[in-house]
């Protein structure tokens, strides 16, 4: 292997690393913000407001964001492990 195909091995592996960062720290944050809103939803959602539909729209929200945290966590498992080939391939001539 040359000193060229090493530098660029290395900066895809670096490449690699930050996106499994990106993909845990938004995984992180977007499940904190699904379980805060679920927390809301069940302590202060007790009443009547809008017909009762205002409780089950954040409800159904703050599930969509613990989902999307679990899924974004996975992916930076996945990233991070290697598992999933994101260097593409030479483009095209």
């Amino acid at each position: 292997m040359t000193d060229i195909d090493q530098q660029i091995e290395e900066f895809h592996r670096a490449a690699r690393r930050r996106k499994a960062i990106i993909f845990a720290v938004s995984g992180v944050l977007m499940l904190a913000l699904g379980v805060v809103l679920l927390v809301i939803s069940f302590v202060a959602g007790g009443g009547d407001e809008v017909r009762g539909r205002y409780p089950i729209k954040v409800i159904v929200g703050g599930l969509a964001f613990v989902l999307g945290g679990i899924s974004s966590g996975y992916n930076a498992y996945r990233v991070g492990s290697g598992q999933v080939n994101d260097v593409d391939p030479e483009p095209p001539r």
